[in-house]
Formats: structure tokens, C-alpha cells, sequence
């Protein structure tokens, strides 16, 4: 096979791979075993990275655990005591438009009206039960530099846990 057709086939293979991939929202109540995880976590560490750095550490709640830090999550959110690590504004323009479709779209597949503050805040809150999942990875980088390149870094890494 020439190097053309094998880059093709390539190609053809991280578009269906990238097209496929879910968005999820809800996820089954079966854990996965502490081998299972530590596997998906050993094949994600070989992600390439800037100057092979790997500047990332990893840390899984489960259980007692998860659910715990689920119940002071929504706690904080109700009192108010949030601070993101990141802003979330869009902007004006093309960039809150799609960030407002996709909302709509979500929030009218789960049967919650534009109107439904009341259904629209619970369906935010469930990002802090992590949507039900029985396991919940936390992914902490070192500042390097600017932090533009740790950002990179992340979004390196994180595809390779769910390939």
C-alpha cells in the first residue's frame, strides 16, 4: 500500500473517530474496576507532550468519595461559593450563537422550556454530580509559562482517555 493511500485510511479513521465521539450526559450506574482504571490512565499518559514535560497529575473519586464531593459541589454552588477557573462568557457574535443553539438543543431533547428557570438550573447542577457517574477524574497541570501551553497540554491529553 502506498504512503498516500495509508495517510488517507488514516485520515478517514480520526474523522470517523472524531465525528462518533459522544457528548455524555448520563452515564450507566456499573464502575469500572481500579485495574480497568488504572489501564485507561497508563495508556493516556503515553499522550504526547510538549518536550515529552507531561505536566499532569490525575487524581479518580469514587464512590463515598464521589458522592460526597457531589453533595459540597452543589452546596457551594447554593450558597453561592463557586469560582471558576476559567471565565465562560462567549462573547457577542457567532460564538454565543452557538453556544445558545446547542443549549436550546440540549435543554429541548430533556423536554425543559426556554421559560423552565426552575428545569434549566437543576439540569446545570447535575455538571456538579458529575451527571451521575460512578467515577469522576480530576485532571491538575502545572503552570508553565504563560499557561498557553499547559492549556495545550490538557487538550493533548484528555482525548486519550476516552479513545
Amino acid at each position: 500500500m502506498r504512503a498516500t493511500e495509508r495517510n488517507r485510511l488514516a485520515r478517514h479513521r480520526i474523522t470517523d473517530i472524531a465525528r462518533s465521539r459522544p457528548s455524555l450526559r448520563q452515564f450507566l450506574p456499573t464502575s469500572l474496576s481500579p485495574g480497568d482504571i488504572r489501564g485507561v490512565l497508563k495508556d493516556a499518559q503515553t499522550a504526547p507532550s510538549n518536550s515529552n514535560t507531561q505536566p499532569w497529575t490525575v487524581h479518580v473519586v469514587s464512590g463515598a468519595a464521589r458522592a460526597a464531593l457531589g453533595k459540597e459541589l452543589l452546596r457551594a454552588e447554593e450558597e453561592g461559593r463557586t469560582s471558576p477557573d476559567f471565565t465562560d462568557g462567549y462573547g457577542d457574535g457567532r460564538y454565543l450563537e452557538r453556544s445558545q443553539a446547542l443549549g436550546a438543543s440540549v435543554y429541548r431533547a430533556r423536554g425543559i422550556e426556554r421559560s423552565d428557570r426552575d428545569g434549566r438550573r437543576a439540569a446545570v447542577r447535575e455538571n456538579l454530580e458529575f451527571y451521575g457517574a460512578t467515577h469522576a477524574a480530576f485532571l491538575f497541570m502545572s503552570a508553565l509559562g504563560d499557561g498557553v501551553r499547559t492549556a495545550g497540554e490538557a487538550w493533548g491529553w484528555l482525548p486519550s482517555i476516552f479513545l
